[in-house]
């Protein structure tokens, strides 16, 4: 639409229309001429703010070198109509494929995306879309850029609108549902974060030293002396993939060498002193046989884009699941019996690209799942070692797009596997765990996790269980926590405190001692998961119990702790002096076991309180307690 909105664009049946405003509505829609509107596909009309420049993009011929597929074209005013069409050329048009345009309000910003399907060449945080931005030379448009997380991630991220001041975008993203559909319209804002408790250290979440640029941790693994292993995608102007260690629980990290032409590290094994790293642009899997002080590319994976997921089979067979930049090659696993001095194509699984998850349980039964292609949502398993592969239905529904993103054998011997469905409604789709009890031949969707907000939780990226079997699930953003546990086996769950800065965890690791750690976006932060001190854990959830909040006095911040004997309602308020509730903080069902709530200091409304004494109250259905505390401002 034109600045005052007189004027709208949109595409048609592949071509571009005009429609006028006028006093009772729009008029009726016009298609414009040559040589906006060809016999080729026009679409995305964007307007320029001073009405002089009609972009778009078509897959007419190419009038510029090294361009093809669909291009971003312009369209000059004339005085009268539309002409001098042009190709934009290199480097904002490749030979992959551009589209979306928007030019921003004072002219000097050109962002884009390239169309699903294909990563645009040089760089990309690997998502089917991802959004660039080119800058004003003088006679052209100059560098590309690639606009840098949380925007773009691994997932879709298309559509830009810078706003006329500037300090916006708006873009439409899959990356974080939130439970609330397919693909949603989000808004960044320049310096502001917008995840609701940004404390670091809140509840028993304690966050790790920061991995230097790092922006998504994919995958973490403990090696044989405790050393965890840690694949992310760093920022810069081209994302890079690298991998880092810490031999003291996060207290530092220390980065092991470069994976030449890696963006991201998705996947990793760790077998002894040797690791083995999956990574995208180019579908290479890296080995180490000296911890990550130097890496070897293995042999070729032909036709693939990323190797998603690694797994070393009890035989010491080691399988990667990828996915292809051609779609005719999707869904293929490949096999090394030689420690990754050579490959060959084992399957083709059907229904899913890329291959996510690969696991073999205690039994010798493998099971791969995956992003969904088709309806129902499966996994598939193998007998025999990978050599043959059944479908196995999950969740019987229609929907042709889901997620089966993780896979857990309990120690019960249980079978999860989590994923998402798109929602089309409150209480339909979103985030799902799913257990077996029979060896994964079925399956039993478990309740849905509920979000502080009354939501239901968008995707669920990993599950792990603790040493007394409490499973922690990682998800997409929820404002009181992206973990959630749960200590009957998924029939309900609670949340374990917030994750500071973290819009998403996703990946968890059990570390050998039992203790837990995440793995986090945008911020590309590591947090592990312990009891506060003089807190201690039992092997059932202990009795009712109030214990005095720390620190006390406080003027930043108190964590209140509580424990709870079984599920239950819980409200906590906090109260003045004179007994009037200045605060909720919180009123929902919750698990057991031990809990914790911080207060900020202030009320119901936001306002900082008066320094005082104040006093806080947990009540349920059988119990009530209060202590008090002192608030300092």
């Amino acid at each position: 639409c034109t600045p005052n909105c007189d004027t709208l664009y949109f595409d048609r049946d592949d071509d571009i229309y005009m429609s006028v405003r006028a006093d009772t509505g729009w008029t009726q829609a016009v298609a414009l001429p040559d040589p906006v509107n060809t016999d080729f596909e026009e679409r995305y009309p964007a307007i320029s703010a001073d009405r002089q420049r009609l972009y778009f993009s078509s897959d007419r011929p190419p009038d510029v070198p090294g361009t093809g597929g669909r291009d971003i074209w312009v369209a000059l005013w004339g005085g009268s109509s539309w002409d001098s069409v042009m190709n934009l050329g290199f480097p904002v048009n490749t030979m992959n494929e551009e589209t979306r345009p928007f030019e921003s309000y004072d002219g000097q910003r050109l962002y884009f995306s390239n169309n699903h399907g294909q990563p645009r060449p040089g760089i990309s945080y690997g998502g089917a879309s991802d959004i660039y931005v080119a800058t004003w030379a003088d006679t052209g448009w100059g560098p590309v850029y690639l606009v840098v997380a949380p925007i773009n991630n691994d997932l879709t991220a298309c559509s830009p609108y810078e706003s006329p001041d500037g300090e916006e975008i708006w873009f439409g993203s899959e990356a974080w549902e939130g439970g609330r559909g397919d693909e949603d319209i989000w808004v960044a804002t320049t310096g502001v974060s917008y995840y609701p408790r940004p404390t670091e250290g809140y509840g028993s979440w304690l966050k790790a030293v920061d991995i230097p640029e790092a922006i998504n941790v994919y995958d973490l693994e403990e090696g044989w002396d405790g050393t965890i292993y840690a694949a992310v995608a760093c920022s810069g102007v081209e994302p890079t993939g690298r991998v880092f260690k810490t031999t003291n629980k996060g207290l530092s990290w220390a980065p092991c060498a470069d994976l030449p032409g890696a963006m991201v590290v998705y996947s990793l094994i760790v077998d002894g002193d040797t690791l083995y790293a999956g990574t995208y642009p180019n579908g290479d899997v890296f080995k180490s046989v000296n911890r990550g002080v130097s890496w070897v590319n293995t042999a070729e994976l032909p036709a693939v884009t990323t190797a998603r997921s690694l797994v070393r089979l009890n035989n010491g067979d080691i399988l990667v699941g990828t996915s292809p930049y051609d779609f005719s090659m999707r869904n293929r696993i490949f096999r090394s019996t030689d420690c990754g001095l050579s490959w060959t194509e084992t399957a083709s699984l059907a229904q899913i690209n890329p291959c996510k998850f690969i696991q073999q349980t205690s039994s010798g039964a493998i099971f791969a799942g995956g992003w969904g292609i088709d309806s129902q949502i499966m996994i598939h398993k193998s007998v025999d070692n990978g050599a043959s592969w059944e479908s196995v239905v999950v969740i019987d529904q229609d929907e042709c797009e889901w997620t089966a993103d993780c896979f857990l054998e309990s120690e019960t011997g249980e079978l999860f596997v989590s994923g998402w469905i798109p929602a089309h409604g409150v209480g339909f789709g979103g985030g799902y765990v799913c257990m077996s009890t029979d060896g994964g031949t079925s399956w039993t969707v478990c309740p849905k996790i509920m979000r502080g907000d009354g939501v239901h939780s968008g995707r669920i990226y990993a599950v792990t269980e603790d040493p007394l079997g409490t499973l922690y699930a990682g998800m997409q953003p929820a404002p009181d926590s992206v973990v959630f546990a749960s200590s009957d086996k998924g029939l309900t769950w609670f949340s374990t405190g917030g994750l500071g800065g973290a819009f998403e965890c996703l990946c968890l690791l059990r570390t050998g001692d039992g203790e837990l750690f995440a793995g986090t976006t945008p911020n590309g932060d590591v947090f592990r998961y312990a009891p506060l001190i003089g807190v201690a854990e039992t092997e059932s959830p202990p009795a009712r119990q109030l214990v005095q909040s720390a620190p006390n006095p406080f003027s930043s911040s108190t964590t209140i702790r509580f424990t709870l004997p079984e599920a239950g309602r819980v409200k906590v308020r906090v109260f003045d002096a004179q007994g009037r509730c200045v605060r909720t903080l919180l009123d929902r069902r919750m698990g057991p076991g031990w809990q914790y709530e911080d207060f900020d200091g202030t009320d119901d409304n936001g306002r900082r309180m008066a320094s005082g004494v104040y006093i806080y109250q947990v009540e349920t259905e059988k119990f009530t307690a209060s202590r008090k505390f002192v608030y300092l401002r």
